[in-house]
């Protein structure tokens, strides 16, 4: 069964994903695999502290490219 849901992770250097979620690295080819990722959104870190700061959360920001909220 297919399903998504909102989501994310870093890419460091080196093709390196950090899940912090699951607190684990992984290639970042295989996670996109595995995982059947779309990426929607990318942040720079100064966009995810101004995007923390504007909304007290951590989590479920305003998508860019849209405007709807990915709070479920």
């Amino acid at each position: 069964m297919d399903f998504q849901f909102p989501h994310a992770w870093i890419e460091l250097p080196n093709n390196i994903i950090f899940d912090g979620v699951l607190q684990q690295f992984y290639d970042k080819h295989g996670y996109y695999d595995t995982y059947k990722i779309t990426k929607i959104n990318e942040y720079t870190p100064v966009e995810a502290r101004e995007f923390m700061l504007k909304t007290g959360r951590h989590d479920f920001w305003v998508l860019k490219n849209n405007l709807e909220s990915c709070d479920v």
